[in-house]
C-alpha cells in the first residue's frame, strides 16, 4: 500500500472507529468506498467531516447508548451528498458560472514538499513560545533535508507526529494537565462501550487536536491532502 493511500485510509478509518468506540479496521467493502473517494480527488477532511455529521444525526434520532452501525457503507449516501456539495462550492469559488464535472477533476501536480515547508514557516511566524518555535524549526529542517529514500507522504506523516510531540513537551505542566483533563473528559463521555484500542485512538486524536490549537501547529498531512484538489 502506498503511503498516500495508507495515510488517507488511516484518517477515515481512525475517525470512524473513534466515533463507534469499537472495532479495529474497516471491512473490505468500506475500504473500497474510501479508495473511491480518494481516487476521485476528495480530501479526507471532507469525508471525515461528513461522517461526523452523519453520526450526530444518527445518535440524535435514537436512544442514548445505541451504537453506530458497524459498516461505513451505512452512511455512504450522506457522505456522498456532502461530497457533491463540496464539489459545487469548490467549483463556484474557483470557476464561477461553470457546472461541476460528474467524475471530479484531475489532481493538480504541485510540489508537496514546498507546500508543507510553507505551512511550517507560516506557523513559525505566529508562534509565541520559543519551545513551539523550536518544534517548528525542527520540523522544517526534517522536511527540507534532502532524502531520496523516504517517500514524501511517509516523511511528512512522521515529521507531523514528531512536531506535535515536541510542541506538547514544550508546554508547561499546568497546560499539559489542563489539556489531558479535557481529553479524558471526551474519552470517558457516555456513548456506548469502547474498546481499549478505540479509546487510545480517540485519546491520541483529541490530544493532537488540542495541541495544534494551543500551539498554532498546521496539520501537515492535511496540507498535502488539500493540495491535491
Amino acid at each position: 500500500m502506498d503511503a498516500e493511500r495508507a495515510t488517507y485510509l488511516k484518517s477515515v478509518e481512525g475517525a470512524f472507529l473513534a466515533l463507534r468506540g469499537r472495532g479495529f479496521m474497516l471491512s473490505p467493502r468500506d475500504v473500497g468506498l474510501v479508495d473511491g473517494w480518494r481516487t476521485s480527488g476528495v480530501p479526507h477532511r471532507v469525508v471525515v467531516g461528513a461522517l461526523d455529521e452523519a453520526a450526530k444525526r444518527f445518535r440524535a434520532r435514537r436512544p442514548p447508548g445505541v451504537p453506530l452501525p458497524s459498516s461505513l457503507a451505512y452512511f455512504q449516501s450522506q457522505i456522498e451528498e456532502a461530497i457533491a456539495l463540496w464539489r459545487e462550492r469548490t467549483l463556484a469559488w474557483e470557476h464561477p458560472g461553470e457546472a461541476a464535472p460528474a467524475g471530479g477533476s484531475e489532481p493538480v501536480a504541485v510540489d508537496l514538499r514546498q507546500r508543507a515547508l510553507a505551512a511550517v514557516e507560516a506557523a513559525g511566524k505566529g508562534a509565541e513560545s520559543e519551545g513551539v518555535r523550536e518544534a517548528l524549526r525542527k520540523a522544517w529542517r526534517a522536511l527540507a533535508r534532502p532524502d531520496g529514500e523516504t517517500e514524501i507522504w511517509s516523511l511528512t506523516a512522521e515529521v507531523d507526529r514528531q512536531m506535535v510531540d515536541d510542541a506538547w513537551a514544550a508546554l508547561d505542566g499546568a497546560s499539559r494537565e489542563a489539556l489531558d483533563a479535557e481529553v479524558e473528559a471526551v474519552v470517558s463521555a457516555p456513548g456506548g462501550p469502547m474498546s481499549e484500542a478505540a479509546r487510545d485512538e480517540l485519546r491520541q486524536r483529541e490530544r493532537a487536536r488540542r495541541v495544534r490549537a494551543v500551539a498554532g501547529l498546521p496539520d501537515l498531512v492535511e496540507v498535502l491532502c488539500d493540495v491535491e484538489l
